[in-house]
């Protein structure tokens, strides 16, 4: 054995002894701790903390799926099969594109079922470039990756700060628009601070926060009612406005809406893309406008891909739509 494989050996015998001493109680029941313990060498390809941080979760968490509770890695190329694939590989070029500035500020129209409507509002999306193809990278591939390494406020951050600098420097946009629409996540709505960050980026670019709108989950509005209050109070503050988003996935409780200050309901695609050939999909939508228009909230259907949809959703009474029968994504 190894001097390094000693050394490491020996901490980890320390950790095993501390951890099976320890008692934990609660609510006058006591609970067993166990330990999973992997040693990684760092490289010198390993750019950030954040990497270093990611890797090692990764592994612990493969280890003992496993069932390995403690694992020593002499060679990063051991990793290069198991822990280097799926959400760690997505981690690491989430890590790189921030670094290298590879995200890309996209939006997409979202327009009035109303012709008398004028005013004129867009979502923000993000896509991540693709260094070797070229080719554009979709949040469906990435985001997942992005909450499970805690990473996502980061993105969320790059997204607002980005779009906010664009329309600061382009007169002519930030005044064609009215409404910008912005999604964060629920990672970003509980952390200390990123609410003061929305405020502070509005007072440094001088943009009127009226014109800005948060979309929340609702199923997150819900599991973490009292961060998500605060938050919407905060934005509220600056006059920015709030939407409930993916609305209809939280279905089971509608108690909780008269106590969040939010501004407009979107209601999820999923419900949205068949309901002029599915029954079930089509009352779940006519619950929800019903109860929009009793908490006097407008309406945004996402997912609107032809014009039979758009006719069903008039006669509902949704006042706005979203979706490539009116305007497909396009780079800011």
């Amino acid at each position: 054995m190894s001097a390094y494989d000693e050394s490491v050996e020996s901490l980890f015998r320390l950790l095993q002894k501390g951890i099976k001493n320890f008692s934990f109680v609660w609510d006058e029941r006591q609970f067993r701790m166990s330990v999973t313990q992997v040693a990684i060498p760092i490289t010198l390809d390993m750019v950030s903390f954040e990497q270093v941080v990611m890797l090692a979760d990764e592994v612990c968490y493969a280890s003992k799926k496993s069932g390995i509770h403690s694992r020593i890695i002499k060679n990063a190329k051991d990793l290069s099969y198991d822990e280097h694939r799926g959400n760690l590989n997505w981690g690491l070029r989430i890590i790189d594109g921030l670094e290298k500035d590879l995200f890309e500020v996209h939006f997409q129209q979202v327009c009035s079922l109303n012709s008398d409507e004028p005013r004129k509002k867009i979502e923000i999306l993000v896509r991540l470039k693709d260094e070797e193809s070229g080719g554009l990278i979709y949040p469906n591939d990435f985001i997942r990756a992005a909450e499970r390494f805690g990473i996502i406020s980061k993105i969320d951050r790059w997204v607002i700060n980005h779009t906010m600098k664009q329309l600061a420097e382009r007169e002519g946009l930030w005044e064609q628009v009215d409404q910008v629409a912005l999604n964060v996540s629920a990672l970003s709505v509980r952390q200390s601070g990123f609410a003061e960050f929305i405020i502070e980026r509005l007072a440094y670019y001088q943009l009127d926060g009226r014109k800005f709108c948060f979309e929340i989950t609702e199923t997150e509005a819900l599991n973490n009612f009292s961060d998500t209050r605060k938050f919407m109070a905060m934005l509220h503050g600056s006059g920015c406005s709030i939407a409930l988003d993916d609305f209809g996935t939280g279905f089971s409780s509608f108690a909780y809406l008269t106590d969040l200050p939010f501004d407009l309901i979107k209601i999820d695609g999923m419900f949205i893309k068949d309901m002029h050939v599915n029954d079930i999909h089509y009352g779940m939508v006519d619950s929800i406008v019903k109860l929009a228009k009793m908490l006097d909230k407008p309406v945004v259907a996402e997912f609107v891909e032809n014009q039979t949809i758009v006719n069903k959703l008039k006669l509902l009474g949704v006042e706005w739509g979203q979706g490539y029968h009116f305007h497909k994504p396009e780079k800011l």
